[in-house]
């Protein structure tokens, strides 16, 4: 139940106290149930439903209401001084931002979000978590029950069986038929003002494309150029595009 980390380790993020590189795992007495790493940041899930951080953190994506470095597991909090943020099931590390999907079924997202990836209806970053919103302003979207994060994008699987994304939408990666950025969540669609990708089970983010496992296939959307996206293909596409299988 103890995590390891290995690589590169000059902002921290392999949690052992230094910023020395590893190509052997780092001991740590840290207890996780999961983890995840960004590109120079890395959290866990620990007993009890918190979460803690490390790294790089000059963007707020530790979520500990500092913008301080840490080379060893700091807490996420509600707020900065505030409490630890609890009932956490699963975690999501972009590139310099992180999310939390919590068991009511909601989101909390922190770091970045100069492309909307926080989902808060803003692009004005945050160092402690913010509720993933249906709109500006609205309510918060519910019935989560997966997260996956980008470089600047996030999704969300709902138990409905579609997906929501948001922030970053360049070469389409949001999978909603537009090139266009939002910062709260979008449906993803089957087609360009169509209806919604239904029987998802399963969502995962690279940098700039998203796949999506449903009932009947697997689809991809978003930047193409090395062939990404599965379709015999190097063309980006706005809407998840079946991956072929030759």
């Amino acid at each position: 139940g103890q995590a390891r980390c290995v690589g590169a380790n000059g902002e921290g993020q392999l949690g052992d106290t230094t910023t020395t590189q590893r190509s052997t795992a780092s001991p740590g007495p840290l207890v996780a149930t999961t983890v995840a790493a960004g590109t120079s940041h890395s959290c866990a899930l620990v007993t009890g439903g918190q979460a803690r951080c490390w790294g790089f953190n000059g963007l707020g994506q530790l979520g500990d209401g500092t913008t301080t470095d840490s080379t060893t597991p700091v807490t996420v909090l509600t707020a900065p001084g505030g409490p630890a943020l609890g009932g956490v099931k699963q975690l999501a590390a972009g590139t310099f931002h992180t999310c939390a999907l919590l068991s009511s079924g909601q989101a909390r997202c922190w770091g970045l979000n100069s492309f909307g990836q926080l989902g808060d209806g803003t692009t004005t970053g945050s160092p402690t978590p913010l509720p993933v919103l249906t709109a500006p302003g609205g309510p918060a979207l519910g019935g989560i029950k997966q997260l996956a994060a980008g470089l600047a994008h996030t999704c969300a699987l709902l138990t409905s069986g579609q997906a929501r994304c948001w922030g970053s939408n360049g070469q389409g990666r949001l999978g909603d038929g537009t090139t266009t950025d939002s910062p709260t969540p979008l449906p993803v669609l089957t087609a360009p003002g169509g209806p919604a990708l239904t029987g998802i089970t399963n969502i995962a983010a690279g940098n700039n494309h998203t796949c999506f496992v449903a009932t009947t296939l697997a689809a991809c959307t978003g930047s193409n150029p090395n062939g990404q996206l599965g379709n015999g293909t190097t063309t980006d596409a706005s809407i998840p595009r079946p991956v072929t299988v030759p």
